[in-house]
């Protein structure tokens, strides 16, 4: 009897060795996203499930009236107290009406601002946010206020799931870059999708 259970053991940890029941030339594994770890200290998490999605934010930062997120899911930005100036992110998603590659997703974005007032790439790097493929943009552009204009800084994440294309989106005054990169840093590093 011993030896039959030996036996049945030695041949299940064969079979399991070898794979038997997986299907060869099944197609990839879909990416796992990460779970959300606990932030770090002097951030908050922000999770929405009807959109599938959770990120950090600085705790210090307020989420603005909805009307100025600009479409986006959610929107979040520091306000110095004596009204200087304003640092922002964003998160935005967009159905696309097929599956298609962040690379050939990005290509189209760049097109597009390429149409912005002087509009100038400053870097790309690709990255992985939450165990995804992402692309990270930096660049400048002018925005037009009125009769006025001011030259904004810009940190574009970009991340496909799917038919799905996501972006995140950190911006403040050039000369403030280097107040908010780090946190900019973070909140983008903790994005994930919760599916």
């Amino acid at each position: 009897m011993r030896a039959k259970s030996l036996v049945a053991i030695v041949v299940l940890g064969i079979l399991l060795l070898s794979g038997f029941g997986c299907a060869e030339g099944s197609p990839a594994a879909t990416p796992t996203p990460a779970p959300t770890p606990t932030p770090l200290a002097g951030y908050d998490v922000y999770t929405d499930e009807d959109n599938g999605f959770s990120i950090w934010y600085p705790e210090e930062w307020e989420k603005p009236a909805q009307e100025l997120w600009q479409g986006a899911l959610i929107c979040f930005r520091r306000c110095p107290v004596c009204g200087g100036t304003v640092a922002s992110f964003k998160v935005a998603n967009e159905e696309l009406p097929s599956p298609m590659s962040l690379s050939t997703y990005f290509g189209e974005a760049k097109q597009e601002l390429a149409q912005l007032d002087e509009y100038n790439s400053l870097s790309e790097e690709g990255l992985t946010i939450g165990g995804r493929a992402a692309i990270k943009h930096v660049y400048t552009f002018l925005l037009l206020e009125g009769a006025e204009g001011a030259i904004i800084k810009v940190m574009r994440v970009y991340v496909v799931a799917g038919t799905t294309a996501w972006t995140i989106t950190s911006e403040c005054a050039p000369e403030r870059w280097k107040d908010y990169e780090a946190a900019f840093d973070i909140v983008v590093g903790s994005f994930r999708l919760l599916d």
